[in-house]
């Protein structure tokens, strides 16, 4: 639920603390975990949730945090999130870039014009101008100030 209340947008117009959970419950039951892989105190996770999409393409994100109890999380970090993907897509991609974060490998061959994406989408963010801050634990934009 933690990594739900990261990475889901966030609701707007509800007003009560039932409303907000609800709106929260229901997105937890969009969200799939595809891989997770703790390492040297770092837990790595790639999930993935609903886009926008008239064909029920999904939108992954990869990352890691600490988490001292495995309850809470520490240090949260966003490392990339997919462009919209089919089901088979998602999970093939997924699965070398989530192998490829675990072992600290670079990514950028992936991101829009890389070397490595052979002109499939792959990586949408980061690239040239968006960039996730960790100190506000969201993704920012370069030209926009």
């Amino acid at each position: 639920m933690q990594l739900v209340l990261k990475t889901c947008n966030k609701p707007e117009g509800l007003q009560t603390k039932e409303e907000i959970e609800a709106y929260y419950q229901t997105e937890l039951q969009t969200y799939i975990w595809h891989y997770a892989f703790e390492k040297d105190g770092i837990i790595y996770f790639f999930l993935s949730r609903p886009a926008p999409s008239l064909y029920g393409k999904r939108s992954g994100i990869g990352g890691s945090f600490r988490s001292a109890d495995h309850l809470s999380i520490k240090s949260y970090r966003e490392v990339f999130h997919t462009f919209k993907l089919s089901a088979a897509e998602l999970e093939e991609r997924g699965r070398i870039l989530f192998e490829k974060l675990v072992k600290g490998k670079d990514l950028s061959g992936y991101q829009p014009g890389g070397k490595d994406c052979k002109n499939k989408e792959w990586i949408e963010f980061p690239d040239k101008l968006n960039y996730y801050d960790e100190s506000s634990q969201s993704w920012k934009n370069r030209a926009i100030p």
